[in-house]
């Protein structure tokens, strides 16, 4: 059964892939809440506070057209983090070259409040950052 934090960010991805934009719910984010972008791309940026799930995808959409981010599965690990797997997809706006690939966001919690998600580029690089060989078998499938 899934945990009421993991029911809370199936909403927030829900509202992503219907809108667009991330749905803000009151007190999700904590006050002091970072995400930390890909190492890969945009330099491992780190964006600070509420805003900062709108502020990455303000600039997904500067160099994508038509961004897409669904959420495939959510994955309750044993150390407390929720891992998001999402799809990506869009095209390129100055290439125009298709991009549709896998990522993992990783969530850590305090309480009922995310404090920190870190996008990694593949689901495999998330697995290693968390110190797990496998994905635990009772996921909270999305």
């Amino acid at each position: 059964m899934a945990s009421a934090n993991t029911e809370r960010l199936r909403v927030g991805y829900d509202g992503l892939e219907a809108s667009g934009t991330w749905p803000p719910e009151p007190a999700l984010l904590s006050d002091a809440f970072e995400l930390h972008q890909d190492p890969i791309l945009d330099n491992a940026r780190v964006f600070r506070g509420a805003e900062a799930p709108a502020e990455l995808l303000a600039l997904t959409t500067e160099s994508f057209a038509e961004p897409e981010v669904r959420a495939e599965r959510f994955i309750e690990v044993p150390s407390g983090e929720i891992v998001v797997i999402v799809r990506m997809s869009g095209r390129g706006q100055a290439s125009g070259i298709a991009i549709n690939r896998e990522q993992a966001h990783v969530w850590r919690f305090e309480g009922d409040q995310a404090r920190e998600m870190t996008v990694h580029g593949n689901p495999r690089e998330a697995m290693r950052a968390l110190g797990l060989e496998e994905w635990p078998s009772d996921d909270a499938r999305g």
